[in-house]
């Protein structure tokens, strides 16, 4: 791997970047030193350089920001700080994490049980529901999404990532590629896999959280296919494999709360996510 520039900087004579987390679409994120506090540590996450010019891409950059710091949840990651380096690349600096995130959980096959189950979801959807009282979609939700942090009694609290695409109500600000089928194809909901923009909303969140729940309990995804169209396909015009053909031993009752989460007509979806949270804890 090429040496990495940003590795040594101070960034805004504060962070002192130590080392590369990971690379996503948007950028690159570092592990951070305060240069005053050292024993304070940060996640930084860099715009990518040829995404400077993009205006779209620099804006929901931007938002991932505000949004989250506008929410102020303590299953959402916490944003300290915006700003620009020397060479003019915008970071956001968040608290940083200690764990692994959901979509790793999963990949190491490390099972979850009920309660841990309920746990996630609960925590979850008490998230994404204090971000969709403030007018505001997610539309992005997936595993990878969801951070299962360490605490010092040992418990897991899950954080809620990444806003770069989320939707805002009556922001009165337009974002070119808006009408693009955003977000990531195995956790879309009908209305997005046909590009129905105007028809995401909260229940757009609640159906990606339907799929994760589902893989949570049984390791497999309820749409499935070769390519990126065929998931999509499968999505948006075919029944969803039932629950307890992977699970038999699940009871009728936590099956019907997935397919209800997972209907097709969003009407038909539960109305907040706090209801299918519920719902499935009775189940």
């Amino acid at each position: 791997m090429a040496s990495d520039p940003l590795i040594g900087q101070v960034l805004h004579d504060t962070h002192e970047i130590v080392r590369r987390i990971g690379v996503g679409g948007m950028g690159t994120v570092y592990e951070a030193v305060h240069m005053r506090l050292r024993k304070q540590r940060f996640a930084v996450k860099v715009l990518h350089a040829r995404m400077m010019e993009n205006e779209a891409i620099y804006t929901r950059f931007r938002q991932e920001a505000e949004v989250a710091t506008e929410i102020g949840h303590p299953n959402i990651v916490y944003v300290t700080d915006f700003y620009e380096t020397s060479e003019g690349q915008p970071c956001i600096v968040m608290e940083y994490l200690e764990g692994e995130d959901l979509a790793q959980r999963m990949k190491q096959k490390k099972t979850l049980v009920m309660a841990q189950i309920i746990q996630l979801l609960e925590q979850v959807g008490s998230a994404l529901q204090a971000v969709h009282d403030k007018g505001v979609v997610h539309r992005d939700l997936k595993p990878g999404n969801i951070f299962l942090c360490k605490t010092r009694d040992g418990s897991v609290r899950a954080k809620v990532l990444d806003f770069g695409i989320s939707k805002i109500r009556d922001s009165g600000n337009s974002i070119t590629g808006d009408q693009a089928v955003l977000g990531t194809p195995s956790y879309m909901s009908p209305e997005q896999g046909e590009g129905r923009v105007n028809d995401v909303d909260a229940r757009t969140d609640i159906f990606a959280l339907g799929i994760i729940c589902y893989r949570m309990l049984c390791d497999e995804l309820p749409f499935s296919g070769p390519t990126m169209i065929s998931v999509i396909r499968a999505i948006c015009d075919k029944p969803h494999k039932p629950l307890t053909s992977h699970r038999p031993g699940l009871g009728a009752e936590v099956e019907s709360v997935l397919d209800r989460a997972l209907a097709k007509d969003k009407e038909q979806r539960y109305s907040r996510i706090e209801e299918f949270t519920q719902a499935f804890k009775d189940a």
